[in-house]
Order: C-alpha cells, then structure tokens, then sequence
C-alpha cells in the first residue's frame, strides 16, 4: 500500500510502501503517545529521512492495489 505525508511547514509530499496497514496505524499511534520528535521513515525511492513529528500535516493510505508500471504511461 502507498503512503503520502505531508508536512504543515514544507511542500513536499513524503510517499512510503507499507505491507501491514495494522501495524503501521499502531506505530503513527505511538509516535504521539510517546511524544516522539522525529520519525524515521524510507521512502519509495530507498531514501532516508527524518519526519519532524510536530510538523505532520496528514498520512493518507491509498488501499487500491496497483501493478508497477514500467516506461511511459
């Protein structure tokens, strides 16, 4: 499943695969719970990044299954 955040303080646009809808939930939960600061996320391009907590705009997860799609559309 794809995941997009966004951020309240930058216009860019976080997208991540997840495999456990469940599990996933329960960790965003958590980062709230535990007043984390950063949340350390992989994006779709294999890149790294830290995610200022505070600044989370809003997680959408998109459910549709998609085929990967190679070359031009």
């Amino acid at each position: 499943m794809r995941v997009r955040i966004t951020m309240s303080r930058s216009p860019r646009e976080v997208e991540i695969d997840i495999e456990d809808l469940a599990g996933f939930k329960v960790e965003v939960s958590k980062l709230y719970a535990d007043e984390k600061e950063i949340w350390w996320v992989t994006d779709i391009k294999g890149k790294e990044l830290g995610l200022p907590v505070e600044n989370i705009g809003h997680i959408e997860i998109d459910t549709t299954e998609r085929e990967r799609q190679v070359g031009f559309a």
